[in-house]
C-alpha cells in the first residue's frame, strides 16, 4: 500500500503539498470559527456579524482561503518549498513552511484588519495560521516517519544482498537510505 502511494504520488509533490496546505488553510479557518463561537452551525455569509449569530460564515473562510493561499504559494513558489528544496519533513523544510505560513498570516491578518465588513475576528487570523502550521506539519512528518521506517527485518527474495566498502559518511547515508527505499531492491549485510 505504502509503496503503490508513493509511486502515485512520484512526480506529484507540488501539486500534493499545495492541496495539502490549502486544505490546511480552509479548516483552519473554519477551526478557529468554530471554537471562537462555540458553534458548529454554518451560514452562506460573507461576515461574521450577519443575520444569523454565532454561525460560521462560509464565504468569509472561503475568501480568507483564497488570500492566505495565494500569499502562501506564492511565497513557497519563491523558496521552492513545494518542489524539493529540502527533504520532505525535514527541520530546514519545516523552518521554511513554518516561515511562509506566518508570512502568510501576516497578510491575511492586514488584509482582513481593512475589510469592511470585518470578515474575521481581528487577531483570530493570528490563532488560525499557528492552527494551519499545525495541520501542514502533520501530513508532512506522518509520510516521513511512514518512508522512512525500517521494514519488519525480513529480506525478500528478489532484494539484492550488498557489502558495502569504504563507508564513510556517504557510506553510512546509503546504508540509513537503504531500508526506506520503497523497492528495496538492496539489504545491506555488512559495512
Amino acid at each position: 500500500m505504502r509503496h503503490q502511494l508513493a509511486l502515485l504520488l512520484r512526480g506529484r509533490r507540488p501539486i500534493a503539498l499545495a492541496i495539502v496546505d490549502i486544505a490546511a488553510w480552509f479548516f483552519a479557518f473554519v477551526l478557529t470559527f468554530a471554537l471562537r463561537f462555540e458553534t458548529i452551525r454554518f451560514s452562506l455569509t460573507l461576515d461574521f456579524n450577519s443575520s444569523v449569530p454565532m454561525a460560521i460564515p462560509l464565504y468569509a473562510c472561503l475568501v480568507l482561503t483564497a488570500i492566505a493561499s495565494t500569499a502562501h504559494l506564492g511565497l513557497a513558489w519563491a523558496l521552492r518549498l513545494h518542489q524539493g528544496r529540502h527533504n520532505l519533513a525535514s527541520f530546514e523544510e519545516l523552518f521554511t513552511l513554518t516561515s511562509v505560513a506566518f508570512a502568510a498570516g501576516a497578510v491575511t491578518t492586514l488584509v482582513n484588519f481593512f475589510t469592511d465588513p470585518l470578515l474575521f475576528p481581528r487577531l483570530s487570523v493570528l490563532t488560525a495560521t499557528a492552527l494551519a502550521i499545525l495541520m501542514m506539519v502533520w501530513p508532512r512528518v506522518v509520510w516521513r516517519f511512514q518512508a522512512t521506517a525500517r521494514p519488519n527485518g525480513r529480506v525478500h527474495s528478489e532484494t539484492t544482498r550488498v557489502l558495502i566498502i569504504g563507508a564513510g559518511d556517504g557510506g553510512r547515508a546509503l546504508v540509513r537510505s537503504m531500508p526506506g527505499d520503497p523497492a528495496r531492491e538492496w539489504a545491506p549485510v555488512a559495512v
